[in-house]
């Protein structure tokens, strides 16, 4: 005679047993539990995954700075929509000097050093509220709220010293000065924020061509004539 095995099964399955002490509703509002849970740590996993595209879309990923986009889709709306909070803006276009060539001499790798170590200088040098980002290149932009060009000059050529005085070393330690150029302008509204930045680029022009590590602004420009 073949006697029958009793097999203890899981106690999980017991959800799902029609033989189970719960009720095929209790069932159900289990596998409810569960289908909500699932889909509730799905979301945040997506969350996750969205705000790490976001970041990764409006931030230079050499730098970490902000890039353009940044300004864009960010910044400027939250200017318009607090502009007593934000206008007047400065708007500081900087330029490293002779990029090119420093590249050329010692490699690209120091290249992208000096990127790192200039936009850690534009952090430390000017105001918490400024917006600091990587505009392309080796070009970076700062916006000052409630900043006049006058108020934004004083800035920038205390930046523009700090830079020139700013000593740094390659792997075979070599010392390299480096300076910038910069154009400065001004807007009253957010609408003119493109108008405004094609001014501070015609200034930027203008410091290369007097000779590089210049500040120009409406200021300087009005003085020359």
């Amino acid at each position: 005679m073949i006697s029958k095995t009793k097999i203890n099964k899981p106690s999980w399955l017991n959800l799902i047993n029609i033989d189970s002490v719960y009720s095929f509703d209790k069932q159900r509002q289990v596998f409810s539990f569960i289908s909500e849970y699932f889909r509730h740590r799905s979301h945040l996993a997506i969350a996750d995954i969205t705000l790490e595209q976001k970041q990764h879309a409006h931030t230079d990923q050499l730098t970490g700075a902000p890039n353009r986009r940044f300004i864009t889709s960010h910044f400027l709306k939250l200017a318009a929509s607090r502009p007593a909070h934000y206008l007047p803006l400065s708007i500081l276009l900087i330029d490293l000097d002779n990029f090119k060539q420093l590249n050329d001499t010692y490699g690209h790798d120091f290249g992208d050093t000096v990127l790192i170590e200039f936009t850690k200088l534009l952090e430390s040098q000017f105001p918490a509220t400024a917006l600091k980002a990587r505009y392309g290149g080796e070009e970076f932009v700062v916006i000052l709220p409630q900043q006049t060009t006058l108020e934004a000059s004083i800035l920038a050529n205390r930046f523009r010293e700090c830079v020139q005085n700013h000593v740094m070393l390659t792997d075979k330690h070599q010392r390299v000065s480096l300076t910038c150029s910069m154009g400065i302008a001004q807007t009253n509204s957010v609408d003119d924020y493109n108008n405004a930045l094609k001014q501070a680029d015609q200034y930027l022009y203008s410091a290369k061509a007097q000779g590089r590590n210049k500040v120009v602004s409406v200021h300087d420009q009005h003085a020359s004539e």
